[in-house]
């Protein structure tokens, strides 16, 4: 897996640990090299606690939701199975270039914030739960809701600091079309517990379409984590073309850059919306 470090420039991560393996996100992706050392192989995935839900009846006959106990304990599932052939060893071994890539860090000082907020809503008469990406009024607003008035927007150029807030007690991840992100920092807010408030900094730079989202530290409306990224509304190679506003496709746009949880499930249900891109360039 990679990563960057020292200013600008790629390097590898080094030996990761082989029990905790390498974590992904739905969506997100890596460039993994590694030296089998036999000649059989199996690639497995792990189960890791996410904030799965148990849902039940109260004595009133509502649906309400819990918490799974077991969460995180399911088996390991074989992925993939590789079968190593030829006897010979390598003359040398194999080592990866020191400098992979160039990234330049987007300097998002003092821009402008664009809120997400990533949540649910508890299950109504029928046991239905709406996600959402965006709220207003302090109420939760399902894509479906979205119209092109509450949408953000930024002009071709800008730059803007995401700042993606989980309210809930599961992981979420955000995943933009479109452009790339870096992570800045991670914050967790718990305003009944003092001792879960921390921030951390990024642990590298890198370029990222999608990002895993931790979840809130304590308790439901009184607690998030907050995941801010920096975003570059960069056209380099592509100038005239990112423009790109409103909720539908029309005759002279594509309808805003969609955003969201992918968990695709979540995302159907209402966890996502949509950056409007202008040009003034376009509109002189």
């Amino acid at each position: 897996m990679m990563h960057g470090h020292h200013g600008m420039e790629m390097k590898m991560i080094s030996d990761p640990d082989p029990s905790k393996g390498i974590l992904l996100t739905p969506g997100e992706r890596a460039d993994i090299v590694f030296t089998p050392n036999e000649r059989r192989l199996e690639l497995e995935w792990h189960d890791i606690a996410r904030g799965r839900h148990t849902s039940s009846y109260d004595d009133a006959g509502n649906v309400v939701l819990g918490h799974l106990h077991n969460d995180g304990h399911l088996p390991p599932e074989t992925m993939l199975r590789l079968k190593t052939k030829g006897h010979k060893h390598a003359e040398s071994e194999y080592i990866p270039p020191a400098n992979l890539s160039d990234i330049e860090p987007i300097d998002a000082t003092n821009a402008p914030r664009l809120p997400v907020m990533f949540g649910h809503t508890n299950p109504d008469a029928d046991g239905n739960i709406r996600f959402f990406a965006q709220m207003k009024n302090g109420m939760p607003l399902p894509f479906d809701q979205i119209t092109p008035d509450d949408a953000p927007s930024a002009n071709v150029g800008d730059y803007r600091v995401i700042e993606v807030n989980n309210m809930t007690g599961g992981i979420h991840n955000f995943h933009l079309h479109g452009f790339v992100f870096q992570l800045i920092e991670t914050q967790y807010i718990d305003m009944d517990n003092p001792e879960n408030n921390r921030t951390g900094p990024a642990p590298y730079l890198e370029n990222k379409d999608t990002i895993q989202l931790p979840p809130r530290p304590g308790a439901r409306g009184r607690s998030r984590s907050v995941t801010r990224l920096a975003l570059h509304v960069d056209d380099t190679g592509r100038e005239g073309q990112i423009a790109a506003h409103g909720r539908e496709p029309g005759e002279e746009t594509s309808g805003g850059w969609l955003f969201h949880c992918h968990l695709l499930e979540h995302s159907a249900k209402g966890m996502a919306s949509y950056l409007q891109v202008f040009d003034p360039a376009q509109e002189d």
